[in-house]
């Protein structure tokens, strides 16, 4: 069997049969090592792992599984693997579970230690959807099929991709359908560029209407709850009477918005634009109608959190104006906001649970100013600590609340 060595800082783990599996094979004869390394800085979990496949042709030449225990990119590896022709190397960050992380394959020599160096590892789309493309005058989506296989669709057509092995030193992932002619995308990141048919690659960029996943919508009257993951469409409703379906298709645009058809019984249709829940007037970034064999369900869609994302500048805390000269700004991204307080720099959480907004606890430098730019600062933590909900005014001012009291009111 091959053996498998992981260097400090990772700490091996046994494999199982019913782990990653590895054949029969000779003794080692080589060593294979390597690091997996991200473009971009990120924080890993300690319930981070690391994980290398080989293989050759459809067999597993070796494997590696092990937890990261709280290290973080690059993540080095060793194998020791038996010489042979055709054999490939992938490179896999999991958390919880999941492939997050996912390098490009990786041609071995036949023979001999190999050091790789860094190997880049790009953000992983888990199989079924992935936005559509602008790529020029060529509209295209891509749909991932497995680890190591790829549905490119343009303009109706559907072609079968597979990774193209990559030398250690060129980053990012590469599908190709192996035609003379060849159709082949390659992926870096938030990069993108398509060669169809033979003729020179061009750059792709997200289109600006596709549907980010997993999307969610929601309705009252019956209450309806409309979940779209990369695995497929599923409608609930408290009435009973749901539906389900396979992977997003691409959208038809009309005079309402874009529309998705999930087979003949269900689809729906998301209008960008402020939509408020009829129950909770919570603010949502979307209007959606569903679909539902001939009954039309009307509710709100998308994540309430992205109307807050961006920079914006405080007018008011409560009623009384932000003295002119005194800096306060919100910064939001993602699960974070951060700005200035009037005297000083700060930062901290942002969390949704339910209808309810929480900011904070917020942490930051600790200079002190002068009156009045300290009274406007803890007039400024004080509001946001008591901050449970937000909207977007009729001028797309930004109103965080507490209860039906407005307490600070920004702009962009």
């Amino acid at each position: 069997m091959s053996r498998t060595r992981f260097p400090d800082p990772l700490r091996a783990v046994a494999l199982s049969a019913a782990a990653l599996l590895t054949l029969a094979a000779p003794l080692a004869a080589r060593d294979v090592k390597g690091a997996l390394a991200a473009r971009e800085r990120i924080a890993l979990t300690g319930e981070a792992a690391i994980a290398v496949e080989v293989r050759a042709g459809d067999r597993i030449a070796g494997a590696l599984r092990a937890p990261t225990g709280g290290a973080q990119m690059p993540l080095p590896f060793t194998l020791d693997l038996p010489e042979g022709a055709g054999q490939v190397l992938t490179g896999f960050v999991l958390v919880e579970g999941q492939v997050q992380w996912l390098s490009g394959p990786v041609a071995l020599p036949e023979t001999g230690d190999v050091d790789l160096g860094l190997i880049r590892v790009t953000r992983h789309e888990p199989a079924g959807f992935a936005p559509t493309l602008d790529c020029g005058v060529t509209r295209a989506s891509l749909g991932f099929t497995g680890s190591d296989g790829a549905m490119l669709t343009l303009n109706g057509e559907s072609l079968a991709l597979r990774r193209d092995p990559l030398p250690a030193a060129v980053p990012g992932t590469r599908f190709t359908d192996g035609a003379d002619a060849e159709t082949a995308i390659w992926l870096d990141g938030d990069r993108a560029r398509l060669a169809l048919r033979g003729e020179a690659p061009v750059d792709c960029a997200p289109a600006a209407d596709a549907l980010p996943l997993p999307f969610i919508a929601r309705g009252n009257e019956p209450g309806w709850v409309l979940n779209v993951t990369a695995e497929g469409v599923a409608l609930s409703r408290e009435d009973g009477g749901g539906a389900e379906g396979g992977p997003l298709p691409p959208g038809e645009e009309n005079e309402a918005g874009t529309r998705y058809a999930i087979g003949d019984s269900l689809a729906f249709t998301v209008q960008p634009g402020l939509c408020h829940d009829t129950m909770s007037d919570l603010p949502w970034p979307a209007t959606v109608l569903v679909e539902q064999e001939g009954e039309m369900l009307n509710g709100c869609g998308g994540d309430p959190l992205d109307l807050l994302k961006g920079d914006w500048t405080a007018l008011r805390i409560g009623e009384t104006d932000v003295p002119e000269g005194i800096e306060v700004t919100l910064s939001f991204d993602g699960g974070r906001i951060s700005g200035r307080s009037g005297c000083n720099r700060y930062t901290g959480a942002v969390g949704m649970t339910g209808e309810s907004l929480r900011l904070g606890p917020l942490a930051g430098t600790m200079m002190a100013c002068p009156d009045p730019a300290m009274a406007v600062e803890r007039a400024f933590h004080s509001a946001l600590s008591a901050v449970d909900r937000f909207d977007i005014g009729p001028e797309g001012e930004l109103l965080l609340i507490a209860g039906d009291v407005t307490l600070l009111t920004a702009r962009r």
